[in-house]
């Protein structure tokens, strides 16, 4: 039996930035495959030597429908017959704690025919889509889903149909599933816990933090989104809470490092003005 994990991501240059690196063989020892899916036409050798050695390979798509519209493209190149748990997952977070918990739990809840790591109350209840994995007869079920709604071009359909719509399909289907952190234990009511409840969900051991959290990449809406609601970007904050919670990450160790680690230029800002 076979276990895939499809990550998306979107590449400025043909180069793999060090954090998809560090999240790519921190997932990829959980699958027996891994593919990388980007719009980059042609990676360097070395990125593709680095594939190789956590048994990943990868996928070009066209830039076009945001990660289900790639994990669209991608399907009809890889074949699922003897797939019996699928992933899918995204660069909008980096990796910055442990998995194992996750896969613990879930090797314990083989009933589930879908899991999260998060879920959320925003708009509607729902598993959060960045990082989801289908097992057993859940594998059919969303490659027959993704396959009825093929490429999506419009963010708010987009959201409607594939970060809501799946988990409506499964809970209209019947079928369990269930996500690891929940958002009821955080009292957050209908706001994303990915951003809003961030400082106890890494105290209490989540592994991934947004990247805009961390880097200046909040559009205006988002910006007034986060003033209204009185949310206070503090990035020392974070690694601050990332050091002590994951000792062994030894990349945080303040801003310098960070760099090193995100292979991207930060400009940090510590309140919204």
């Amino acid at each position: 039996m076979e276990s895939i994990c499809l990550f998306s991501c979107y590449l400025s240059k043909n180069k793999i930035p060090n954090f998809i690196k560090i999240y790519l063989k921190g997932i990829s020892k959980y699958f027996s495959q891994t593919y990388l899916i980007t719009h980059v036409p042609q990676l360097s050798k070395s990125d593709l030597d680095f594939l190789k050695s956590v048994n990943a390979e990868v996928t070009y798509v066209k830039n076009v429908g945001f990660d289900f519209g790639m994990y669209y493209q991608a399907i009809s190149k890889i074949s699922f017959t003897n797939c019996t748990r699928l992933a899918i997952v995204n660069d909008t977070n980096f990796l910055c704690g442990k998995l194992d918990p996750f896969f613990t739990w879930l090797e314990s809840k083989s009933n589930l025919k879908m899991a999260g790591i998060l879920d959320s109350n925003e708009i509607e209840y729902h598993l959060q889509s960045y990082f989801l994995v289908f097992q057993n007869g859940g594998v059919k079920v969303f490659l027959d889903y993704l396959e009825e709604n093929g490429i999506i071009a419009d963010r708010e359909r987009v959201i409607d149909a594939y970060e809501l719509g799946l988990t409506r399909q499964f809970k209209n289907k019947k079928l369990p599933f269930d996500s690891y952190f929940k958002v009821k234990y955080y009292d957050v009511g209908t706001m994303n816990p990915s951003y809003f409840k961030i400082e106890k969900l890494l105290k209490n051991g989540f592994p991934f933090i947004k990247k805009k959290l961390l880097l200046d990449s909040f559009s205006e809406e988002d910006r007034y989104h986060f003033k209204v609601f009185k949310l206070e970007i503090e990035p020392h904050c974070y690694l601050k809470i990332i050091r002590k919670h994951n000792p062994s990450f030894t990349r945080f160790q303040g801003y310098n490092k960070l760099i090193t680690y995100l292979g991207t230029p930060i400009r940090a800002w510590s309140k919204l003005q």
